[in-house]
């Protein structure tokens, strides 16, 4: 029998241009956790030239900085998030469980194609049964 389930994507625009998902929140997420984009992009397996590139796209379309960087060896540079970054990291979390959240009032959290997702109850999908 086949389970329907109800996905969802999050992401969060400026003057409709893209600039944090689920991807740049991980991003942002492990720059923080490792302030280095070198270890961040080594523990996500991107490139360091593709998270750079991300991150400039991304205080681009911001119009600030969502990094800061010291450059120096042995220890003494490192990268952090800015206050907007930290900002920007926050707001996708807390939309993200908000939709989560609103999406458990109507159904059960499964797993389907080894990814999170909500199995509607039966009222639901009845309501629904015209648009899925």
């Amino acid at each position: 029998m086949v389970k329907t389930v109800i996905r969802f994507k999050v992401w969060i625009e400026k003057d409709c241009k893209p600039l944090i998902g689920r991807g740049g929140y991980e991003i942002l997420k492990a720059i923080d956790q490792y302030g280095s984009i070198a270890k961040a992009s080594e523990v996500l397996g991107m490139s360091y030239k593709f998270i750079w590139n991300y991150i400039k796209k991304l205080e681009e379309n911001l119009g600030e900085s969502v990094v800061e960087m010291k450059r120096g060896g042995r220890g003494r540079g490192g990268t952090w998030l800015t206050p907007a970054g930290r900002n920007l990291l926050e707001t996708y979390e807390m939309a993200e469980s908000v939709v989560r959240d609103a999406l458990l009032e109507i159904g059960d959290l499964v797993i389907a194609c080894n990814e999170p997702a909500v199995k509607i109850n039966e009222v639901v999908k009845s309501l629904l049964a015209g648009c899925i």
